[in-house]
This record gives structure tokens, sequence and C-alpha cells, in this order.
């Protein structure tokens, strides 16, 4: 439905209506097309009586009477209205009773123009400015007000219905957005509970991110007094072990000390007798002048005291008494009398005996060095015993930090045989701390000087013994200076003990473990690089382009995994762990992984590979002593020899101790070990030794077992490194069982 302008006086143009209601406009007024017709009410009157009977009748009322039965008989039926006693307007009986009324008008003669008014009037008052289409055509009927407001009715019935629906949906709305802000509340409160936590959170993570630092800082050093302490339980089984191997030994060293008595008091009655013989000497030397000799010289000294006399009695002046003990009676010299000349001789000689006497001083000093030197090395251990932190003070500091300069001296242990030859020193020890880095090359200095003593040697020097002889030679014999630069390597051994190759040399030197470690270490790290290099593919035929010496990370895990395939998942996790710490990053540089810094130490990976290492042969070589010693007492029960001392056990006991404590170790190991314990001449022995039931002191054998390497037989493969070298020279099977392809590993 449109409202139509023109009956509005002036206004143009069409305006929308409700919904369901067309819009045009009043033809050429409003500039719509010429095809939109619009019927006004006088059209819609004269189409209503279209098709009607027009005769002329006798009489004009029945015509008009006619004509409008005729008319309204086209109309729809009225209905009535709910609440109302009248029937409902009809638009077309409506336009027919408008035109009637029009040719009333026409027959009324002289109220012709007041009743055409009273019509327009009427028409004005029925039809609104609305105007409407039926069945879709463009003809557009202007409608009364009762048709204009039975739509409103219903537009507004239909509205308060959509009102009511809106309003029930706004409430159902209300209420989603009171649970919305309920929740919203809700969530506020717990965000600002999370903040709050976060806040905590994050203080409580940046104090674990400080003792994390602090913690990570402290690893080492508590990772070195669990070695130390394991240390020490070694050390106090080995004690146990010399206290009752040194129970024979008491009587002779009773015996030598006896001796050694005997010995001073023959010494020092030769002193006396030569104290004596040099005392009668002087008295000879002084009675030896004649006697008109010393009446002479009598006389000359009255003559002498006279001339005195003389000489002070006129002036009766007090001489002051000089000081005779400050006077030196020998730096006179006068060459009057020959009693004068004697008492010059006599002092002349004095003065040769008291450099004699000094020359005698460091002769003996010399003797009681070069004596104490006499005594063979003795067996490796630890000379402070474990107490070498609470003996040797530190190095004394100023406030600003720097040295206060008083000199801090080492306590000297002695000269006694028990100490190794390079501490041998019966005075205190000026401190001199070494940097990390005069350590580590000197040690290396020993090492490779040692490797060369060895070739040349039939029985190789312990370490202790050679590092007395490279110090001799260094320090051209002069005991004193060797034995304060050992004290200070000693020192330094035990501050720089948390990098592996001094704590390596440290337990050779104390005898903690034996020199072969190292040479194991050297295998591993061989096998270590070898592994890393056939890693490598940058070189290979069909290589993966990357850059020489760089390794996916992935493929380099899976590399030492398979050079340790007995390692836990802990220490496997730590290795890469110390891996992603030095190289961190998807490519690793793997010759990089090797070098030294400034101080010489080495980087997370390679401290963790020879810590495991060492920690793993120290775990098996308690390991597998407990389980011999265990076997021992388990036979001794059995047998009733529970108090014997020292404990005496079958070889062939012994050996399924070894193999039960490590099941699938080579026969020929174990059997290396067998012979090296019991003293054997060959390994073939073993197997009949051990048939003949050969009886052997347990801790005598595993003292001799210790002597060389022992440790696990596959605590790195020396297979994997083949398979890798294999797999990269594309002549076999790739690693982990993949099939290889030609020059190129692949993993499964």
């Amino acid at each position: 439905m449109l409202k139509l302008p023109h009956l509005q006086g002036g206004a143009t143009g069409y305006l929308p209506t409700r919904e369901g209601l067309s819009r045009t406009a009043p033809g050429v007024e409003t500039g719509l097309p010429p095809s939109i017709v619009t019927n006004t009410w006088k059209s819609q009157a004269k189409a209503s009586v279209e098709g009607t009977t027009d005769a002329r009748y006798r009489s004009a009322a029945l015509q008009c009477e006619v004509k409008l039965a005729e008319a309204l008989c086209k109309a729809p039926e009225r209905e009535t209205k709910p609440n109302e006693d009248h029937v409902r307007p009809e638009q077309f009986r409506t336009a027919v009773c408008m035109e009637l009324m029009g040719e009333l008008c026409e027959m009324a003669g002289p109220f012709g123009s007041v009743l055409q008014s009273i019509r327009e009037e009427l028409a004005k008052a029925i039809y609104s400015d609305y105007y409407q289409s039926g069945s879709g055509t463009l003809a557009f009927d202007q409608l009364p007000f009762f048709t204009v407001a039975e739509r409103l009715e219903a537009e507004t019935a239909k509205m308060m219905e959509e009102q009511a629906r809106w309003k029930a949906d706004l409430l159902d709305r209300e209420r989603e957005v009171y649970s919305i802000d309920e929740r919203m509340r809700s969530l506020e409160k717990q965000v600002s509970e999370a903040e709050t936590l976060n806040s905590d959170l994050a203080a409580k993570l940046e104090d674990a991110n400080d003792r994390a630092a602090q913690s990570k800082s402290e690893v080492r050093t508590s990772r070195e007094e669990v070695k130390r302490l394991r240390k020490e339980l070694l050390r106090s089984k080995e004690d146990m072990q010399r206290m009752r191997a040194a129970g024979h030994l008491q009587q002779v060293e009773a015996e030598e000390l006896e001796k050694l008595r005997l010995t001073s008091a023959e010494t020092q009655k030769e002193l006396v007798n030569t104290l004596v013989h040099l005392e009668r000497e002087r008295k000879l030397s002084a009675n030896s002048v004649s006697g008109d000799q010393h009446t002479t010289a009598l006389k000359q000294i009255d003559e002498l005291k006279r001339k005195m006399a003389a000489g002070n009695a006129p002036t009766r002046a007090l001489t002051p008494r000089p000081d005779w003990r400050k006077l030196n009676p020998f730096d006179r010299v006068t060459t009057d009398g020959k009693t004068v000349d004697l008492v010059n001789e006599l002092c002349v000689e004095l003065k040769v005996l008291k450099k004699k006497t000094g020359e005698l001083k460091d002769m003996d000093a010399r003797l009681a060095e070069a004596r104490s030197l006499l005594d063979p090395e003795p067996e490796a251990s630890d000379p402070y015993e474990g107490e070498f932190q609470a003996t040797v003070p530190k190095p004394t500091t100023q406030d600003d930090g720097g040295p206060s300069g008083i000199e801090a001296v080492m306590p000297s242990l002695g000269s006694g045989p028990e100490l190794p030859r390079y501490m041998r020193l019966a005075k205190n020890i000026p401190l001199r701390p070494l940097s990390k880095r005069t350590t580590e090359l000197f040690l290396k200095e020993v090492w490779e000087c040692k490797m060369t003593s060895d070739a040349s040697r039939t029985i190789p020097y312990s370490l202790p013994e050679f590092l007395y002889q490279h110090l001799r030679i260094k320090h051209k014999g002069q005991q004193t200076h060797l034995a304060e630069f050992g004290y200070n390597f000693y020192a330094a051994l035990q501050q720089y003990n948390y990098d592996a190759d001094v704590d390596l040399f440290l337990k050779v030197l104390t005898g903690a473990i034996t020199e072969h470690v190292r040479g194991d270490r050297i295998a591993l790290t061989r096998s270590l690089t070898e592994i890393m290099e056939y890693a490598d593919t940058s070189t290979e035929v069909g290589g993966e382009g990357t850059q020489p010496g760089l390794i996916r990370r992935e493929r380099l895990v899976a590399a030492l995994k398979d050079l340790f395939p007995t390692k836990t998942p802990a220490a496997m996790s730590a290795i890469t762990r110390a891996l992603e710490e030095d190289q961190p990053g998807e490519v690793v540089d793997y010759m990089k992984l090797f070098e030294d810094d400034e101080d010489m130490n080495q980087g997370d990976f390679v401290e963790t590979v020879y810590d495991q290492h060492l920690a793993e042969i120290q775990e098996y070589v308690d390991g597998v002593s407990d389980a011999i010693r265990t076997a021992g007492e388990r036979f001794a029960r059995k047998n009733g020899r529970a108090g014997d001392d020292p404990m005496v056990c079958p070889l062939s006991v012994m050996r399924k101790a070894i193999v039960s404590y490590e099941p699938g170790k080579p026969e020929g190991d174990v059997d290396a070990y067998i012979a090296r314990g019991a003293r054997l001449g060959t390994v073939s022995e073993v197997c009949l030794q051990c048939q003949l039931g050969l009886e052997t002191p347990v801790e005598e054998f595993i003292s001799r077992m210790h002597t060389a390497l022992v440790k696990r037989s596959d605590n790195y493969s020396l297979s994997a490194v083949h398979r890798w070298k294999t797999a990269k020279a594309g002549g076999g099977p790739n690693p982990r069982g993949a099939i290889s392809q030609p020059g190129k590993p692949s993993f499964a």
C-alpha cells in the first residue's frame, strides 16, 4: 500500500508503505511510467456500474433502484464484525453508491451542485490517500479509510504478536546476558586469581631460575664431592686391606727402629769423642809454648801494666769500663810478642772450625735428605688421606680481594718413607698457586714424557715414580725446589679436580684407579671421533649437501646411542643435554666439541662422557670386587672356614662370581682377570687350575686383578663404529638394521 500525494495539494513523488502493499504515483504528476494506472474513487465508481442495465424507466427512482440492485449483486457478501450489529463496509459497494449518488446529483435539478459538493466531501471523508494494486497488476485503486483501517489493525495485531515474541526473546536474551554477566564476573575473578597465581608463579619461576643457576654452578662441586666420597670409601677399603697385610711387617719395622736407635747412639758417641778430641787439641796447642817464652811474655805483660799505671796516675781521670761482651778479641792485630801470634793463629783456626761446622751441618741436612730419598717409592695413595682441604690453608686476601702480601705456607708432611718422594721435605712449603692452564699443560707434559719413557723400559715407572724422576730432571736434583713444586702441583690438582683430565691424573697419582683407565679413555675418544666422522654425510656420494664437519643432531644422537648401547636413559639424556648446551641448533660441528678454551677447559659434552666413563669403571670395579668377596665368604661359611684370615677361595668360585656379575662377558676377558689375580703364567692355565681347585687369598687376588684395566666389556661398542664405517662405505647393512643406500646411511 502506497500513500499518493495527489490529494494532498502540491506534493510530488511517492513513499514506501508497510509490508504487503504496493506503491505508485498519480500518473503524470508523480513522473511514473504511463503503464502504471491509478484508479481514483471516481474511476472506481464508474467501473462499478459497468455492465448494468441502463434502460429508461418511467421513474428515475426505479431506474436508480434497479441499477443499484443490479450493481450490488456483483459485490461479495458482507460479514459482520465481532461484537458489532452491522455489516462490514465494502470497497466495491461504496464505489457503486458513490456512482449512483453522482447520477442522482445530475437528476436533482437545482440541488445538483449542492449534492455534488456533498458527494465530493463524502468521498474525501471515505477515501484515503492510499492506493493498492490487485492481483499483481499495474492498476492501483484508491482505498477507503475502512480498508486502510482493517489493514492497519491486521498489521497492528501482527506487530503485537511480533512484539510479544520479541519481548519473550528479549527476556531470554536478558537472562542470557545476566548469565553471561555472571560468567564474566566469575571469569574476571578467575582471571584475577590466575593473574595473582601467575605473578606468584613468575616470582617462583624467577626464584627457581636463580636457584637453578646457582645449582648449576654447584653441580660440579657436588659431583666432585660424590667422587671424593666414593674415593674415600675405596681408600677405607684399601686401608683395611693394608692393615690386614701390614700385621706381619710390624716386627720387621720394630727391628729396623731398634737398629736406627743403635745407629743414633753410636753417632752421638762419635760426636762426643770428636768434641773431646777437639778440646784436647785446643789445650795442647795452648800448652805448646816454651817456659822461657812464657816467662818473657809475663815480664812484658808486667811491664805493660806498669806503663799503663804510670800513664793513668797523673790524670786521676775515670776511664769508662768497656763492654767486653761486645768487643771482638780477634779483630785487633798486633805484631808485638810471640804470644799474640799464637793467639791470632788460634783465632784463625777457630774461624776455620766454625766454617767447617756450618758445612758439616749442611752436609748433615743433605745426608738426611739423601737418606730420606733412599727409601723406595711407596704404594700410590693419598698423602693427605682425604683431609687436604682441612689441612692446607687458602692464600690470604685483602678486603678488596687482592693478595694480602703475606706469603701463605703449606705444612710439610715430613720426609718419611710413607710419602711419595716428590713430597719429602722437612720444612714448610710456600704456597704458590698454579693456574688451571699451567696445571693442565704440565700434566700433559708428564703423560707425554711417561709414554716415551714406558716405550724404552721393560718395567715402566708408576706415575708417582715417574713424576719424581721428571721433577728431579726439571729441577736439576734440588730436592727443596722439587718438593715445593710437587706440593703446589698436588694442591692445584685438588683445586681443579672438577676437570675430567685433572681428576683422572689425580686418581691415578693417588692409586684410586689404574693408569690403564687413561688408555681406555684414549680409545673411547678415538672411537667417538671416528663414529662422528662416519656419521658425517657431507663427503659421501650423493650426500646431503651439508658443510663438511657438520652433522644433523638427530643423526649424531643416533650414532651416540649405537656407540653406548648399555647406558641408562638418564645417562643418555645427560649426554644429549650437554650436547645441546655446547652447540644448540639442528646441526652440530662435531670437531669443536673436543676443543679447549683458554684455561684448557673442555665442553660439557666431553666432560659428561669422560665423567660417566670413569664413574662406570669405578662402579664396575666396586661391584665385581664385592661379588668376589661375597662368593668367598659364602664358600668359607659352607666349608667351615669363616674364621680364616686371610680368606682363601678357589679360582673356580671367583670365576663364577665374575661371570654372574656380568653375564655375557667374553671368556677371554674373564680368564685374563683370573690369570692376573692368581699370578698365572698364561691365560691357557686358567681352565686347568680351576679344575685342579687352586686356591688363592681373596684380597690379594682382588688387589692384583686391579693392577690392570677392569671394566664392562660393552661400556662402548667398537662394533658400532665398524657398522657405521661399513655403512658409509656402502659395503654393508646400515646401522640399526636399515637397508643401506649406496654411499648414504639411513635409519629405520
